[in-house]
């Protein structure tokens, strides 16, 4: 299988398979969700469902209302690039944010 990166105007195709289970969870806008990288995972789609939502991958940040990549609401999944040294944080931008993720190896 291999990963669609889009744009309006180019598509990049990376080979992948589905690494573990589908995941769907509701965000806190008070604590960061950490999401443990699990072996052999090169990349995670990652969308926001309902709410805007932030992240950050260093293991010394945290996202905040106003720290982070943002993930906003609606919009195709992003793809992130997963290293050894990846540390995965999520907060929502307000009340209700669904994250909805899935590794790929």
């Amino acid at each position: 299988m291999g990963i669609s990166i889009g744009h309006t105007q180019s598509v990049i195709v990376l080979p992948a398979d589905v690494l573990g289970a589908h995941n769907s969870t509701i965000l806190s806008a008070v604590a960061s969700l950490t999401i443990n990288v699990p072996a052999g995972a090169r990349w995670l789609f990652v969308q926001a469902a309902t709410q805007n939502a932030r992240y950050t991958m260093a293991p010394a940040s945290a996202p905040s209302s106003s720290v982070g990549f943002v993930l906003t609401a609606g919009a195709i999944p992003v793809v992130l690039p997963l290293g050894k040294d990846v540390t995965l944080k999520f907060i929502a931008e307000s009340a209700g944010a669904v994250l909805q993720y899935q590794f790929m190896k």
